[in-house]
Protein backbone atom coordinates (compact mmCIF):
# COMPACT_ATOMS: atom_id res chain seq x y z
CA UNK A 1 0.00 0.00 0.00
CA UNK A 2 1.42 3.39 -0.99
CA UNK A 3 1.92 6.33 1.32
CA UNK A 4 -0.62 9.05 1.85
CA UNK A 5 -0.72 11.36 -1.16
CA UNK A 6 -3.56 13.68 -0.23
CA UNK A 7 -3.66 17.05 1.55
CA UNK A 8 -4.95 18.13 4.91
CA UNK A 9 -7.30 20.83 3.69
CA UNK A 10 -11.03 21.17 4.22
CA UNK A 11 -12.13 20.43 7.81
CA UNK A 12 -13.38 16.88 8.24
CA UNK A 13 -11.80 15.70 4.97
CA UNK A 14 -8.71 13.53 4.94
CA UNK A 15 -7.51 12.50 1.54
CA UNK A 16 -5.45 9.34 1.49
CA UNK A 17 -5.89 5.59 1.45
CA UNK A 18 -9.32 3.98 1.24
CA UNK A 19 -11.39 3.37 4.34
CA UNK A 20 -11.06 -0.38 3.80
CA UNK A 21 -7.29 -0.33 4.29
CA UNK A 22 -5.71 -0.90 7.66
CA UNK A 23 -4.15 2.52 7.65
CA UNK A 24 -7.40 4.20 6.65
CA UNK A 25 -9.39 2.46 9.41
CA UNK A 26 -6.83 3.51 12.02
CA UNK A 27 -7.08 7.17 11.01
CA UNK A 28 -10.92 6.93 10.95
CA UNK A 29 -10.90 5.72 14.54
CA UNK A 30 -8.77 8.68 15.57
CA UNK A 31 -11.05 11.09 13.71
CA UNK A 32 -14.10 9.94 15.70
CA UNK A 33 -12.39 10.80 19.00
CA UNK A 34 -12.93 14.54 18.47
CA UNK A 35 -9.25 15.54 18.76
CA UNK A 36 -7.67 18.18 16.48
CA UNK A 37 -6.86 16.60 13.15
CA UNK A 38 -3.13 17.45 13.25
CA UNK A 39 -2.76 15.90 16.71
CA UNK A 40 -4.56 12.74 15.58
CA UNK A 41 -2.48 12.54 12.46
CA UNK A 42 0.74 13.10 14.42
CA UNK A 43 -0.15 10.39 16.91
CA UNK A 44 -0.82 7.90 14.14
CA UNK A 45 2.48 8.79 12.46
CA UNK A 46 4.36 8.50 15.71
CA UNK A 47 2.75 5.12 16.36
CA UNK A 48 3.70 3.90 12.90
CA UNK A 49 7.31 5.15 13.13
CA UNK A 50 7.85 3.76 16.60
CA UNK A 51 6.79 0.29 15.44
CA UNK A 52 9.88 -1.61 14.41
CA UNK A 53 7.96 -4.10 12.29
CA UNK A 54 4.36 -3.80 11.09
CA UNK A 55 2.42 -5.70 8.49
CA UNK A 56 -0.40 -4.74 6.20
CA UNK A 57 -3.73 -6.56 5.85
CA UNK A 58 -2.16 -8.53 3.05
CA UNK A 59 0.64 -9.75 5.28
CA UNK A 60 3.32 -7.57 3.65
CA UNK A 61 5.53 -5.19 5.67
CA UNK A 62 3.90 -1.79 5.73
CA UNK A 63 5.99 1.18 4.66
CA UNK A 64 6.26 4.00 7.18
CA UNK A 65 3.89 6.89 6.75
CA UNK A 66 5.38 9.81 4.84
CA UNK A 67 4.60 13.51 5.04
CA UNK A 68 1.46 14.47 3.18
CA UNK A 69 1.61 18.22 3.72
CA UNK A 70 3.21 20.29 0.97
CA UNK A 71 6.85 21.42 0.94
CA UNK A 72 9.68 21.35 3.42
CA UNK A 73 7.64 22.37 6.47
CA UNK A 74 5.97 18.98 6.83
CA UNK A 75 9.28 17.23 6.16
CA UNK A 76 10.88 19.12 9.05
CA UNK A 77 7.79 18.43 11.17
CA UNK A 78 7.87 14.68 10.62
CA UNK A 79 11.65 14.48 10.92
CA UNK A 80 11.56 16.24 14.28
CA UNK A 81 8.68 14.04 15.38
CA UNK A 82 10.59 10.91 14.42
CA UNK A 83 13.75 11.78 16.35
CA UNK A 84 12.15 13.46 19.30
CA UNK A 85 13.41 17.01 18.69
CA UNK A 86 11.31 19.76 20.25
CA UNK A 87 10.92 23.38 19.29
CA UNK A 88 9.80 26.29 21.42
CA UNK A 89 6.10 27.06 21.60
CA UNK A 90 3.03 24.89 21.86
CA UNK A 91 4.25 21.29 21.87
CA UNK A 92 3.46 18.06 23.62
CA UNK A 93 5.61 15.11 24.64
CA UNK A 94 6.27 12.80 21.70
CA UNK A 95 5.45 15.31 18.97
CA UNK A 96 5.71 18.85 17.73
CA UNK A 97 2.66 20.98 17.12
CA UNK A 98 1.91 23.05 14.08
CA UNK A 99 2.07 26.22 16.17
CA UNK A 100 5.65 25.48 17.18
CA UNK A 101 6.69 24.94 13.57
CA UNK A 102 5.05 28.19 12.51
CA UNK A 103 7.03 29.99 15.20
CA UNK A 104 10.26 28.36 14.05
CA UNK A 105 9.51 29.23 10.44
CA UNK A 106 8.85 32.84 11.43
CA UNK A 107 12.09 33.00 13.39
CA UNK A 108 14.04 31.66 10.43
CA UNK A 109 12.49 34.22 8.08
CA UNK A 110 13.06 37.07 10.52
CA UNK A 111 16.63 35.94 11.09
CA UNK A 112 17.29 35.84 7.37
CA UNK A 113 15.94 39.40 7.01
CA UNK A 114 18.07 40.67 9.92
CA UNK A 115 21.18 38.92 8.54
CA UNK A 116 20.61 40.38 5.07
CA UNK A 117 20.13 43.89 6.43
CA UNK A 118 23.26 43.54 8.57
CA UNK A 119 25.35 42.45 5.59
CA UNK A 120 24.05 45.38 3.55
CA UNK A 121 24.77 47.83 6.39
CA UNK A 122 28.30 46.49 6.93
CA UNK A 123 28.98 46.55 3.18
CA UNK A 124 27.83 50.17 2.96
CA UNK A 125 30.00 51.07 5.97
CA UNK A 126 33.00 49.33 4.39
CA UNK A 127 32.55 51.28 1.14
CA UNK A 128 32.27 54.58 3.01
CA UNK A 129 35.40 53.85 5.07
CA UNK A 130 37.37 52.85 1.98
CA UNK A 131 36.31 56.07 0.23
CA UNK A 132 37.31 58.18 3.25
CA UNK A 133 40.58 56.36 4.07
CA UNK A 134 41.96 54.78 0.87
CA UNK A 135 45.47 54.54 2.37
CA UNK A 136 44.15 52.20 5.08
CA UNK A 137 43.32 49.52 2.52
CA UNK A 138 46.98 48.76 1.90
CA UNK A 139 48.57 45.73 3.60
CA UNK A 140 51.05 48.12 5.26
CA UNK A 141 48.98 51.27 6.01
CA UNK A 142 52.04 53.45 6.75
CA UNK A 143 53.74 52.51 3.47
CA UNK A 144 52.49 55.01 0.90
CA UNK A 145 54.10 56.94 -1.91
CA UNK A 146 54.37 60.05 0.25
CA UNK A 147 55.45 58.28 3.46
CA UNK A 148 58.99 57.81 4.75
CA UNK A 149 58.69 54.00 4.52
CA UNK A 150 58.94 51.52 1.69
CA UNK A 151 58.35 47.80 1.36
CA UNK A 152 61.51 45.73 1.21
CA UNK A 153 61.93 42.13 0.09
CA UNK A 154 64.48 41.44 2.81
CA UNK A 155 63.48 43.59 5.77
CA UNK A 156 59.71 43.86 5.06
CA UNK A 157 59.80 47.64 5.65
CA UNK A 158 62.67 50.11 5.40
CA UNK A 159 63.21 53.88 5.60
CA UNK A 160 63.46 55.86 2.40
CA UNK A 161 66.62 57.95 1.96
CA UNK A 162 66.63 61.75 1.82
CA UNK A 163 63.19 62.21 3.34
CA UNK A 164 61.91 64.96 5.62
CA UNK A 165 58.74 64.38 7.61
CA UNK A 166 56.86 65.87 10.56
CA UNK A 167 55.59 64.08 13.65
CA UNK A 168 53.03 65.72 15.94
CA UNK A 169 52.97 64.62 19.54
CA UNK A 170 49.74 63.96 21.40
CA UNK A 171 48.41 66.82 23.47
CA UNK A 172 49.15 64.85 26.65
CA UNK A 173 52.83 64.99 25.64
CA UNK A 174 52.90 68.67 24.70
CA UNK A 175 51.53 68.58 21.16
CA UNK A 176 54.89 69.60 19.66
CA UNK A 177 55.62 69.25 15.94
CA UNK A 178 58.84 67.34 15.36
CA UNK A 179 60.66 67.58 12.03
CA UNK A 180 62.90 64.63 11.22
CA UNK A 181 64.81 63.49 8.15
CA UNK A 182 66.92 60.67 6.72
CA UNK A 183 70.31 60.83 5.00
CA UNK A 184 71.42 59.30 1.71
CA UNK A 185 71.77 55.83 3.30
CA UNK A 186 68.28 55.93 4.83
CA UNK A 187 69.46 56.54 8.41
CA UNK A 188 67.94 59.26 10.53
CA UNK A 189 70.33 62.18 11.02
CA UNK A 190 73.32 63.68 9.23
CA UNK A 191 75.37 62.05 6.51
CA UNK A 192 78.00 59.53 7.61
CA UNK A 193 81.36 60.99 8.48
CA UNK A 194 84.67 60.01 6.92
CA UNK A 195 87.02 61.38 9.57
CA UNK A 196 88.17 58.08 11.01
CA UNK A 197 86.25 58.37 14.27
CA UNK A 198 85.00 55.29 16.07
CA UNK A 199 81.70 54.34 14.46
CA UNK A 200 78.88 52.94 16.58
CA UNK A 201 75.70 51.81 14.82
CA UNK A 202 72.50 51.31 16.82
CA UNK A 203 69.84 48.99 15.34
CA UNK A 204 66.33 48.90 16.74
CA UNK A 205 62.71 49.91 16.37
CA UNK A 206 60.78 53.17 16.74
CA UNK A 207 62.44 53.84 20.10
CA UNK A 208 65.76 54.19 18.27
CA UNK A 209 64.45 55.99 15.19
CA UNK A 210 62.61 58.26 17.67
CA UNK A 211 60.59 60.33 15.20
CA UNK A 212 58.70 61.60 18.27
CA UNK A 213 61.81 63.46 19.55
CA UNK A 214 63.97 66.20 18.15
CA UNK A 215 67.31 64.96 16.86
CA UNK A 216 69.28 66.43 19.77
CA UNK A 217 67.08 64.55 22.26
CA UNK A 218 67.29 61.09 20.66
CA UNK A 219 69.12 58.19 22.27
CA UNK A 220 71.74 57.98 19.52
CA UNK A 221 72.52 61.71 19.63
CA UNK A 222 72.83 61.71 23.42
CA UNK A 223 75.01 58.57 23.33
CA UNK A 224 77.38 60.27 20.90
CA UNK A 225 77.48 63.29 23.21
CA UNK A 226 78.44 61.19 26.24
CA UNK A 227 81.03 59.11 24.37
CA UNK A 228 82.67 61.72 22.20
CA UNK A 229 84.67 63.46 24.90
CA UNK A 230 85.83 60.17 26.40
CA UNK A 231 87.06 58.41 23.26
CA UNK A 232 90.29 59.13 21.42
CA UNK A 233 89.53 60.49 17.96
CA UNK A 234 85.86 61.03 18.71
CA UNK A 235 82.76 58.88 18.17
CA UNK A 236 80.09 58.79 15.50
CA UNK A 237 76.83 57.12 16.53
CA UNK A 238 74.58 56.13 13.61
CA UNK A 239 70.81 55.87 14.09
CA UNK A 240 69.72 52.70 12.25
CA UNK A 241 66.31 52.42 13.90
CA UNK A 242 63.15 51.74 11.86
CA UNK A 243 59.59 51.91 13.11
CA UNK A 244 58.17 48.42 13.73
CA UNK A 245 61.51 46.68 13.34
CA UNK A 246 62.21 43.57 15.41
CA UNK A 247 65.54 41.94 16.37
CA UNK A 248 65.21 39.61 13.39
CA UNK A 249 65.05 42.52 10.95
CA UNK A 250 67.92 44.18 12.79
CA UNK A 251 70.01 41.00 12.36
CA UNK A 252 69.52 41.10 8.58
CA UNK A 253 70.43 44.79 8.46
CA UNK A 254 73.54 44.23 10.56
CA UNK A 255 74.79 41.60 8.11
CA UNK A 256 73.88 43.58 4.98
CA UNK A 257 75.18 46.97 6.20
CA UNK A 258 78.56 45.85 7.45
CA UNK A 259 80.47 46.04 4.18
CA UNK A 260 79.02 49.48 3.48
CA UNK A 261 79.37 51.34 6.80
CA UNK A 262 82.04 49.22 8.59
CA UNK A 263 80.96 49.78 12.20
CA UNK A 264 83.46 49.35 15.04
CA UNK A 265 80.66 48.59 17.51
CA UNK A 266 77.10 47.42 16.90
CA UNK A 267 74.35 47.92 19.47
CA UNK A 268 71.31 45.67 19.05
CA UNK A 269 68.38 47.31 20.85
CA UNK A 270 65.61 45.01 22.12
CA UNK A 271 62.30 46.45 23.31
CA UNK A 272 61.06 44.06 26.02
CA UNK A 273 57.46 44.95 25.29
CA UNK A 274 56.66 43.53 21.85
CA UNK A 275 59.92 42.27 20.32
CA UNK A 276 59.27 38.64 21.26
CA UNK A 277 56.08 38.87 19.25
CA UNK A 278 57.80 40.66 16.36
CA UNK A 279 60.08 37.72 15.63
CA UNK A 280 57.04 35.43 15.48
CA UNK A 281 54.89 37.79 13.40
CA UNK A 282 57.58 38.73 10.87
CA UNK A 283 58.22 35.11 9.79
CA UNK A 284 61.78 35.95 8.79
CA UNK A 285 63.35 33.13 10.79
CA UNK A 286 62.32 29.87 12.40
CA UNK A 287 64.02 27.02 14.22
CA UNK A 288 64.52 23.69 12.51
CA UNK A 289 64.03 20.30 14.14
CA UNK A 290 67.52 20.50 15.67
CA UNK A 291 66.85 23.97 17.12
CA UNK A 292 69.09 25.80 14.64
CA UNK A 293 68.05 29.16 13.18
CA UNK A 294 67.07 29.18 9.51
CA UNK A 295 65.32 31.51 7.10
CA UNK A 296 61.62 31.03 6.46
CA UNK A 297 59.16 32.08 3.78
CA UNK A 298 58.46 35.64 4.79
CA UNK A 299 57.30 37.61 1.78
CA UNK A 300 54.18 39.51 2.64
CA UNK A 301 51.03 37.73 1.49
CA UNK A 302 47.61 39.28 1.16
CA UNK A 303 45.93 39.66 4.55
CA UNK A 304 43.10 37.38 5.56
CA UNK A 305 39.76 38.59 4.21
CA UNK A 306 38.40 39.60 7.62
CA UNK A 307 41.65 41.39 8.48
CA UNK A 308 41.41 43.39 5.26
CA UNK A 309 37.99 44.84 6.12
CA UNK A 310 38.14 48.34 7.55
CA UNK A 311 35.01 47.77 9.63
CA UNK A 312 36.75 44.83 11.30
CA UNK A 313 39.87 46.91 11.95
CA UNK A 314 37.75 49.73 13.39
CA UNK A 315 35.90 47.31 15.67
CA UNK A 316 39.18 45.82 16.89
CA UNK A 317 40.59 49.27 17.53
CA UNK A 318 37.54 50.17 19.62
CA UNK A 319 37.78 46.87 21.46
CA UNK A 320 41.49 47.44 22.02
CA UNK A 321 40.82 50.78 23.71
CA UNK A 322 39.10 49.09 26.63
CA UNK A 323 40.19 50.15 30.09
CA UNK A 324 39.49 46.76 31.63
CA UNK A 325 42.72 44.93 32.49
CA UNK A 326 41.08 41.53 32.11
CA UNK A 327 39.69 42.43 28.68
CA UNK A 328 43.14 43.58 27.61
CA UNK A 329 44.72 40.33 28.77
CA UNK A 330 42.02 38.20 27.11
CA UNK A 331 42.35 39.97 23.76
CA UNK A 332 46.14 39.97 23.88
CA UNK A 333 46.15 36.26 24.75
CA UNK A 334 43.84 35.38 21.87
CA UNK A 335 45.89 37.44 19.43
CA UNK A 336 49.12 35.86 20.65
CA UNK A 337 47.65 32.37 20.30
CA UNK A 338 46.54 33.09 16.73
CA UNK A 339 49.96 34.47 15.76
CA UNK A 340 51.67 31.45 17.30
CA UNK A 341 49.42 29.09 15.29
CA UNK A 342 50.55 30.85 12.11
CA UNK A 343 54.17 30.48 13.14
CA UNK A 344 53.98 26.86 14.32
CA UNK A 345 52.13 25.82 11.13
CA UNK A 346 54.82 27.64 9.10
CA UNK A 347 52.22 29.76 7.39
CA UNK A 348 53.14 32.91 5.52
CA UNK A 349 53.04 36.27 7.26
CA UNK A 350 49.66 38.01 7.32
CA UNK A 351 50.32 40.59 10.07
CA UNK A 352 51.43 44.16 9.43
CA UNK A 353 55.02 45.16 10.24
CA UNK A 354 53.56 47.92 12.42
CA UNK A 355 51.27 45.65 14.44
CA UNK A 356 53.10 45.53 17.78
CA UNK A 357 51.50 44.19 20.97
CA UNK A 358 52.64 43.55 24.52
CA UNK A 359 54.07 40.03 24.87
CA UNK A 360 51.41 38.88 27.30
CA UNK A 361 52.20 35.18 26.93
CA UNK A 362 55.89 35.57 27.83
CA UNK A 363 55.02 37.95 30.67
CA UNK A 364 52.09 36.06 32.24
CA UNK A 365 52.51 32.46 31.06
CA UNK A 366 56.26 31.93 30.57
CA UNK A 367 55.82 28.17 30.51
CA UNK A 368 53.32 28.15 27.63
CA UNK A 369 54.26 26.73 24.23
CA UNK A 370 54.15 30.14 22.53
CA UNK A 371 56.30 31.79 25.21
CA UNK A 372 58.91 29.05 25.09
CA UNK A 373 59.03 29.21 21.29
CA UNK A 374 59.54 32.98 21.34
CA UNK A 375 62.32 32.78 23.91
CA UNK A 376 64.08 30.04 21.95
CA UNK A 377 63.77 31.97 18.69
CA UNK A 378 65.15 35.13 20.32
CA UNK A 379 68.10 33.12 21.62
CA UNK A 380 68.70 31.78 18.13
CA UNK A 381 68.80 35.32 16.74
CA UNK A 382 71.33 36.36 19.40
CA UNK A 383 73.44 33.35 18.54
CA UNK A 384 73.45 34.17 14.83
CA UNK A 385 74.29 37.84 15.54
CA UNK A 386 77.21 36.80 17.76
CA UNK A 387 78.58 34.41 15.14
CA UNK A 388 78.44 37.10 12.46
CA UNK A 389 80.03 39.78 14.64
CA UNK A 390 82.88 37.46 15.54
CA UNK A 391 83.40 36.52 11.90
CA UNK A 392 83.87 40.14 10.77
CA UNK A 393 85.73 41.32 13.88
CA UNK A 394 83.24 43.87 15.15
CA UNK A 395 82.04 44.16 18.72
CA UNK A 396 78.36 43.53 19.47
CA UNK A 397 76.33 44.41 22.55
CA UNK A 398 72.61 44.18 23.36
CA UNK A 399 70.63 47.02 24.95
CA UNK A 400 67.40 45.95 26.68
CA UNK A 401 64.69 48.56 27.12
CA UNK A 402 61.86 47.69 29.58
CA UNK A 403 58.18 48.08 28.75
CA UNK A 404 56.31 51.10 30.04
CA UNK A 405 53.54 49.04 31.65
CA UNK A 406 56.11 47.03 33.63
CA UNK A 407 57.36 50.16 35.37
CA UNK A 408 54.63 52.81 35.60
CA UNK A 409 51.02 52.86 36.73
CA UNK A 410 49.61 55.43 34.27
CA UNK A 411 48.73 52.81 31.66
CA UNK A 412 46.09 50.07 31.74
CA UNK A 413 46.89 47.40 32.57
CA UNK A 414 50.03 48.26 34.47
CA UNK A 415 52.31 46.10 36.59
CA UNK A 416 49.83 46.59 39.46
CA UNK A 417 46.99 44.78 37.66
CA UNK A 418 49.29 42.26 36.00
CA UNK A 419 50.64 41.28 39.42
CA UNK A 420 47.36 39.41 39.98
CA UNK A 421 48.81 36.68 37.72
CA UNK A 422 50.99 34.33 39.71
CA UNK A 423 53.68 33.96 37.04
CA UNK A 424 54.05 37.67 36.34
CA UNK A 425 57.21 39.56 37.27
CA UNK A 426 57.74 43.20 36.39
CA UNK A 427 61.25 42.38 35.18
CA UNK A 428 60.21 39.12 33.55
CA UNK A 429 60.43 40.21 29.91
CA UNK A 430 63.78 41.95 30.32
CA UNK A 431 65.12 38.94 32.26
CA UNK A 432 64.26 36.54 29.42
CA UNK A 433 66.22 38.71 27.00
CA UNK A 434 69.11 39.02 29.45
CA UNK A 435 69.37 35.26 29.89
CA UNK A 436 69.49 34.81 26.11
CA UNK A 437 72.43 37.21 25.93
CA UNK A 438 74.29 35.40 28.71
CA UNK A 439 73.77 32.05 26.98
CA UNK A 440 75.69 33.33 23.95
CA UNK A 441 78.29 35.40 25.79
CA UNK A 442 76.97 38.73 24.54
CA UNK A 443 77.68 41.93 26.49
CA UNK A 444 74.27 43.12 27.61
CA UNK A 445 72.90 46.19 29.39
CA UNK A 446 69.50 45.68 31.04
CA UNK A 447 67.89 49.08 31.69
CA UNK A 448 65.19 47.78 34.01
CA UNK A 449 67.00 48.59 37.25
CA UNK A 450 68.28 52.05 36.19
CA UNK A 451 64.81 52.99 34.97
CA UNK A 452 62.98 51.68 38.03
CA UNK A 453 65.35 53.64 40.32
CA UNK A 454 64.97 56.99 38.52
CA UNK A 455 61.29 58.00 38.68
CA UNK A 456 60.09 55.95 35.69
CA UNK A 457 56.90 58.03 35.32
CA UNK A 458 59.03 60.71 33.64
CA UNK A 459 61.01 58.28 31.50
CA UNK A 460 58.08 57.39 29.23
CA UNK A 461 55.52 59.39 27.29
CA UNK A 462 51.91 59.54 28.48
CA UNK A 463 48.64 58.58 26.81
CA UNK A 464 48.80 55.82 24.20
CA UNK A 465 52.48 56.47 23.41
CA UNK A 466 54.47 53.57 24.92
CA UNK A 467 57.94 54.89 23.93
CA UNK A 468 60.61 56.32 26.18
CA UNK A 469 60.54 60.10 26.57
CA UNK A 470 63.38 62.57 25.99
CA UNK A 471 64.37 62.07 29.63
CA UNK A 472 64.29 58.30 29.24
CA UNK A 473 66.51 58.44 26.16
CA UNK A 474 69.02 60.65 27.96
CA UNK A 475 69.20 58.30 30.94
CA UNK A 476 69.58 55.29 28.65
CA UNK A 477 72.38 57.04 26.76
CA UNK A 478 74.29 57.85 29.96
CA UNK A 479 73.95 54.28 31.22
CA UNK A 480 74.98 52.84 27.85
CA UNK A 481 78.02 55.11 27.56
CA UNK A 482 79.21 54.11 31.02
CA UNK A 483 78.67 50.43 30.18
CA UNK A 484 80.59 50.71 26.90
CA UNK A 485 83.51 52.56 28.41
CA UNK A 486 83.82 50.02 31.19
CA UNK A 487 83.15 46.79 29.26
CA UNK A 488 83.92 47.09 25.56
CA UNK A 489 87.61 46.71 24.76
CA UNK A 490 87.40 48.17 21.25
CA UNK A 491 86.88 51.75 22.47
CA UNK A 492 90.15 53.69 22.73
CA UNK A 493 89.36 55.77 25.82
CA UNK A 494 91.30 58.65 27.32
CA UNK A 495 88.88 59.40 30.16
CA UNK A 496 86.05 57.92 32.16
CA UNK A 497 82.65 59.38 32.77
CA UNK A 498 82.11 60.93 36.17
Amino acid sequence: MGPLRGRLGTPGVLAGPSKSSGRGRAIQRLTRQGEPRRARWSREIESRWNTESTTSSAGRPARPLRPCREGALDFVYLYCLRFGYFFIGDYRVGGVSRRALVKVSTLIKDGAIVASMSVLLLSASELVLRAMYPEKTRPEPLVTESSAYRLDDEYIVDLKPNMTKTYVRQSSNGGDSISWSTNAQGFRGAELRADGSTRVVVYGDSNIQARFSRLEHTFTYRLEHYLDSAVVGGVEVVNAGVVGSGPDQSLLRIMDDYDVIRPDIVILHVFADNDFGDIIRNRLFELDEAGALRSSQHRFSAPLFLNSLLVVRAARKLAGSTTSPLDFVDMATQRSAWEFRLYSSRSRRVVSNFADYYDVDVALRPGSASALAKVELMSGIFGAAKVFADSVGTQLMVLIQPARRDLVANITPSYRELSAFSKYRADGLTSHVHVGCIDHGLPCLNLFEPFSANDPEHLFFKGTNRHWSDEGQDLAARETAAFMLGRLVSIPTEARLN
